[in-house]
C-alpha cells in the first residue's frame, strides 16, 4: 500500500520478491490497459517453479458471483492505480489479493485475463497459503463483512455469470 500511495505511475503490479516477472510483460500488460480504457485490471499465465513446476491458467473475466466463492485470478496482475485507491488497498492479512479483487467487483470494475505468460511463481518450504487455509472460515468473514453488498448481490451475479451452468451449481453446494 505504501509503495502505490508513493508512486505516480498510472499501473501498479505487485508481485513477490521471489517470482520471476518475464521479460517485456509488464508493457505487455500496460498496453492492454491503454488500449481498453473500460479496463481497470489485466492479467495474464503464470508458471510455478522450484518444488514443482507446472503452466496455471487463469480466469477470462473479473467475475463478480465467481470471486465471493474462489480466486481464479492470479495474486499478480497488474490494476490501475486510482481503482486500487478507490478500492482502499490491500486490506487483510491473509487472501489480500482476493479481498481486492472482490473490492474491485464491488466497485464494478471490468478485468480480462490474456493468454500470455506473465511470471513464474516459486514454491518452496512452508507457504504462507497453507497457513490462511487454516483461517479460511475467519478471513472469509472478514470478506463477507467488507463487502455485503457484493455477496448480497451473488443470486443477481450468478444469473450474469460467463461461468458454466455446473460450475453455478456446484461451487455454492461445496460452499455450504
Amino acid at each position: 500500500n505504501a509503495a502505490a500511495e508513493a508512486t505516480t505511475a498510472p499501473y501498479v503490479f505487485p508481485i513477490d520478491a521471489d517470482d520471476r516477472l518475464l521479460p517485456h510483460r509488464l508493457s505487455a500488460l500496460a498496453d492492454q490497459l491503454d488500449a481498453s480504457p473500460q479496463l481497470t485490471l489485466v492479467w495474464g499465465r503464470y508458471r510455478t517453479f522450484g518444488e514443482r513446476e507446472r503452466e496455471r491458467s487463469v480466469a477470462e473475466t473479473l467475475d463478480p458471483w465467481s470471486i465471493t466463492y474462489y480466486q481464479d485470478i492470479p495474486a499478480s496482475f497488474m490494476v490501475r492505480r486510482e481503482a486500487l485507491r478507490a478500492a482502499g488497498g490491500w486490506k487483510l492479512r491473509g487472501f489480500e489479493s482476493w479481498e481486492l479483487l472482490c473490492a474491485l467487483a464491488a466497485l464494478g470494475c471490468e478485468g480480462r485475463g490474456f493468454d500470455t505468460l506473465i511470471y513464474e511463481y516459486r514454491l518452496h518450504g512452508p507457504r504462507k497459503l497453507d497457513q490462511m487455509l487454516g483461517r479460511y472460515d475467519e478471513l472469509h468473514s472478514e470478506m463477507r463483512a467488507l463487502h455485503p453488498n457484493l455477496f448480497a448481490q451473488r443470486r443477481a451475479n450468478r444469473r450474469r455469470s460467463p461461468a458454466p451452468r455446473l460450475l453455478k451449481v456446484a461451487v455454492p453446494l461445496i460452499d455450504s
